[in-house]
């Protein structure tokens, strides 16, 4: 029957399928949570007739969320809707010179896009380089607040996308001309900053006056750092912009300024540690290209001088920073030329200053930094000098508050200058009578180390037995629980 049917044995028939119906009605494609979100947000900050108040809300949220950065389709999202209105906002709108909400707005975008990860959403669409154009030119347009988180923006983006070296390196030398800009600009900004003229006030309405970035102590200070990590990057770059770099050096760090009014007390700490970076700069460029700067090596020792007596005694970090440069500089050939200067350098108020912090803090590195120079040229000293030396470091010595190391140096410095002292001995004795002190010295440092070694001994057998103690509770406590083990 089955073949009657012209059906095949074993082979069940299948079942005749239905047509399948068209749908009624087409689904459209769902976005994204994600790139709906931003291209709400997008409209928003495209609405004119929305206040700035509201859009530096939803900026404070964007900035605030982050981390959504760190998710990769957010952060595509972000970069294809939210980056070009921001950067359009940045680009097309006047940068402020009164605080408001306008440059609130403008500071939180940049913060943002200060805080973009360098992924391979940053790096499409050529959105590194767009960015650095971006903050290249607000770098001397915007107020300090701005400027200073656009140089941040910068030195990210040459450090992040060092696979883009052949396109990020033709903006090298605009940035390098910025900042020589900037320190052009420095002799007619401490002129007008320090001046004695009154301020004229804000107009109505307006608030606190922002100061420009090209007329910012605080703007410079960010500058050489920069610079230098830019020059270690292309170091191609170094030699055509030395001899700019160091003409401007010398005109920076020979400019003086006195505060007038005490409200002039913070601009006058910026103005000195941008003298004070401006001088690390210059340490910088001394250890490979000394030929360069031979013309104002004079000058240098009267300019470490000068900033060491300027530098505000509560400035314990600026101070700090300049005995590090000064040491970094009396390590080349300049430290000769300091000869000259060696009295105010051992004048302990000049090198460490009056500050309580800075005396509680920097006296090592102060000491440490001097010692270095006098064991180089202690040769050309005069015997005054020597028995200056002599005097402050057979004090350093005996000076408990020291840490170790400082008193060993102290004590390998005098002995370093034995044989100077011997040769500039006078008829009156003089150099034997410095002699006999640095003896005097010793032997009474072996009778303070005497006493404070038996108290050692003491203090550490103390210790010794109080460990042994602890051993002997430990192992009975371990008794105890063996016992209590084989009871149960």
């Amino acid at each position: 029957m089955a073949a009657m049917h012209g059906q095949q044995p074993g082979v069940q028939p299948q079942p005749q399928q239905q047509q399948q119906q068209p749908p009624s009605v087409v689904q459209p494609h769902q976005s994204p949570p994600s790139e709906e979100r931003d291209r709400q947000l997008a409209r928003k900050f495209l609405d004119n007739s929305l206040e700035n108040t509201s859009k530096l809300k939803l900026a404070l949220e964007v900035r605030d969320n982050s981390e959504m950065f760190h998710n990769p389709q957010e952060y595509a999202s972000f970069m294809n809707i939210l980056f070009p209105v921001f950067y359009n906002m940045l680009r097309q709108t006047e940068p402020q010179k009164y605080d408001g909400v306008e440059h609130k707005l403008r500071n939180v975008i940049l913060e943002i896009m200060s805080r973009l990860p360098p992924t391979e959403a940053l790096r499409a669409n050529n959105n590194v380089c767009n960015l650095l154009k971006l903050a290249m030119y607000l770098l001397e347009a915007e107020n300090e607040e701005n400027a200073i988180i656009c140089l941040r923006i910068i030195i990210d983006l040459h450090k992040n996308f060092r696979a883009l070296e052949q396109e990020l390196q033709q903006h090298v030398q605009p940035f390098l001309d910025s900042v020589q800009k900037f320190y052009n600009e420095l002799p007619k900004t401490v002129a007008t900053t320090f001046s004695s003229e009154p301020t004229p006030p804000p107009p109505p309405g307006s608030g606190k006056p922002l100061t420009p970035s090209m007329q910012s102590f605080k703007v410079l200070v960010e500058c050489p750092i920069i610079v230098v990590l830019l020059l270690q990057l292309y170091p191609r770059l170094l030699q055509p912009n030395i001899t700019n770099f160091m003409h401007r050096i010398n005109t920076t760090l020979s400019l003086h300024a006195q505060p007038t009014s005490p409200s002039q007390r913070q601009a006058y700490s910026d103005f000195i540690s941008a003298q004070v970076k401006t001088l690390s700069f210059l340490a910088y460029l001394l250890r490979g290209y000394f030929e360069h700067l031979k013309p104002h090596a004079d000058n240098i020792p009267k300019y470490v001088i000068q900033l060491l007596l300027n530098c505000p005694n509560e400035s314990a970090t600026i101070r700090k920073e300049l005995l590090l440069a000064a040491r970094h500089i009396l390590t080349t050939e300049l430290r000769s030329s300091f000869v000259s200067q060696i009295e105010t350098l051992l004048d302990e108020k000049v090198l460490i200053g009056t500050g309580r912090t800075c005396f509680e803090s920097l006296r090592p590195l102060a000491y440490s930094t001097l010692a270095d120079l006098v064991h180089h040229i202690r040769a050309e000293l005069t015997l005054p000098q020597l028995s200056t030396v002599v005097y402050l470091y057979s004090r350093n010595i005996h000076d408990a508050t020291l840490p170790f190391a400082i008193q060993t140096m102290s004590a390998k410095l005098l002995l370093n200058l034995v044989e100077s002292i011997v040769h500039k001995n006078d008829a009156e004795g003089k150099g034997r009578a410095l002699l006999v002190r640095i003896l005097d010295t010793f032997v009474n440092k072996f009778s303070s180390i005497k006493s404070q070694t038996m108290k050692l001994i003491k203090e550490t057998a103390a210790a010794e037995e109080e460990k042994e103690k602890e051993k002997e509770k430990e192992k009975e406590k371990e008794k105890e629980k063996e016992k209590e083990k084989e009871k149960e």
